[in-house]
């Protein structure tokens, strides 16, 4: 690792005096480390690429056999790169294409309306305003939501999206139902007590910020833009908030359970088994457990058949203490079940935090704290 930025190579060195090839490579100023040593007359060893020229005189000088087993490291790679400047220069050209592009937008798409309108959206956004090839960081929505909206009367709504190098614009008219239900004033409340960790509002006035805690039906974004209009202007709400949640889950598990209980005595049966079926099987439905004691393959054949000496013993169900480790397995299993239910389907998991408690009974109680990123908010009409 050390070696990397200025280049190795690993040598083998065959010769009657290792030892002066070593000292001899030294007074040239060549630094071997990893030696190895394979036989009396010969070891490998680790040797930086600028010191490969003292070590061949060395090797010259002591009558040795050199062999270089393998290079590596940037200047070995460099050298590679610069024998072949045709892929040299066309990684080069697609690596700065690659960093111009990424944060631009580079397609751009207008939705949802009527041909006419979508292709005066579109001719906005790439000829009027052109945002094709633009920077995705400089993108003025409100702007572009108000030119947009003024291409046509019968606009009620302009949604903007940007999904990584697209940039999307989904126009809503009256025809689309844009003046019914979804176009009525509309704020958005939390729908969960979190932290805010991020609001994008497309329509409406944000109240809260990055940071703020809320609880519960609070108002986070509001249809009442009267202040910024100059009037009593009530729009339909749109944002995307994401908010950090906190859930504390708990299950409890009883030292003792209704588990499989073996009766009666074992007994021995021989089996075979091809493809993980065995036959014959013990019968489960008859209460019945087998327990493999040696298992075999037979290699007669080129299918994995294997000869099992196995015994069977009839189980029925009976309380049994538990183990710790199997309580622990089946909190385990209880807890992370409980936990995928309360979750949302789009919830990332940022942190969890695992408690254990063994009670004076027996049993054991585990608890989780666990914080989660997901998506916050209702709307409620005016």
């Amino acid at each position: 690792m050390w070696k990397f930025f200025s280049g190795y190579a690993k040598i083998r060195v065959e010769c009657s005096r290792p030892e002066g090839f070593v000292n001899c490579a030294l007074q040239r100023g060549a630094e071997l480390h990893n030696l190895k040593r394979s036989s009396r007359r010969e070891f490998t060893a680790v040797v930086r690429s600028s010191g490969l020229a003292a070590v061949r005189e060395a090797a010259n000088e002591c009558g040795a056999e050199l062999q270089i087993l393998k290079t590596g490291g940037t200047a070995f790679l460099l050298r590679s790169l610069l024998a072949r400047p045709a892929l040299t220069g066309g990684l080069a050209a697609a690596m700065l294409l690659m960093a111009f592009l990424s944060g631009r937008l580079i397609f751009v798409s207008a939705e949802g309306a009527e041909e006419r309108i979508v292709l005066a959206a579109q001719e906005l956004m790439e000829n009027g305003l052109e945002l094709r090839f633009s920077r995705a960081k400089a993108l003025d929505r409100a702007e572009l939501i108000e030119r947009v909206s003024g291409l046509d009367p019968s606009i009620d709504l302009v949604r903007v999206e940007v999904d990584g190098v697209i940039l999307r614009v989904h126009i809503l008219t009256a025809e689309d139902g844009g003046s019914g239900e979804d176009a009525r004033p509309a704020s958005i409340y939390a729908d969960r007590d979190c932290v805010i960790v991020s609001i994008s509002a497309s329509s409406g006035k944000p109240l809260v910020r990055a940071g703020d805690a809320v609880k519960k039906d609070q108002l986070l974004v509001s249809a009442d833009i009267s202040a910024e209009s100059g009037g009593g202007e009530r729009v339909h709400s749109e944002a995307e908030i994401i908010g950090e949640v906190a859930r504390v889950l708990s299950v409890r598990v009883e030292p003792a359970a209704a588990l499989p209980v073996p009766e009666g005595a074992a007994s021995r049966f021989f089996a075979i088994e091809l493809f993980g079926i065995t036959l014959p099987r013990a019968d489960k439905e008859r209460g019945l457990a087998m327990e493999i004691k040696h298992k075999a393959r037979l290699d007669c054949t080129f299918l994995p058949i294997f000869a099992l000496d196995a015994r069977s013993r009839e189980f029925v169900i009976g309380t049994r203490k538990l183990l710790r480790k199997e309580m622990l397995a089946e909190a385990r299993a209880r807890l992370d079940a409980g936990i995928a239910a309360a979750l949302p389907a789009d919830a990332l998991i940022v942190s969890k935090i695992t408690e254990l408690i063994w009670e004076e009974d027996g049993a054991l109680t585990m608890s989780a704290t666990v914080h989660t990123y997901e998506k916050i908010g209702t709307e409620r009409y005016l």
